[in-house]
């Protein structure tokens, strides 16, 4: 069963760099157990944005959908529903989350 302990880390080995700002990261704030695998949670200190390593996922194996799906399908009209349907109730819950109604965001994936 997935863990996910607090518990900073500092990585003596290794830096990473952080992709969003590029600052040096060497301390993780979290371990994340899974399948007997470990991934460490690293924050960045200059922007906040976390990532983990070693990443627990096989990205190579992963079915993407076509590009038109991606594209749904070039119309303007499911374009719009998406936004009014999807994006715009979860922009909804991230401000009510956050308690503001200005934010930064980063959609990875």
């Amino acid at each position: 069963m997935p863990r996910l302990y607090k518990e900073r880390f500092i990585n003596r080995t290794e830096t990473f760099y952080c992709h969003s700002c590029k600052a040096k990261v060497n301390t993780a704030h979290y371990v994340y157990y899974d399948d007997g695998k470990e991934s460490r949670i690293y924050r960045c200190p200059n922007c906040g944005f976390m990532f983990a390593w070693p990443l627990l996922l096989d990205l190579s194996s992963r079915k993407m959908d076509s590009v038109g799906d991606a594209e749904l399908f070039h119309s303007s009209l499911l374009k719009k529903l998406h936004e009014h349907l999807v994006v715009n109730k979860e922009i909804n819950i991230v401000k009510k989350l956050l308690r503001t109604d200005t934010f930064t965001a980063l959609d990875i994936g």
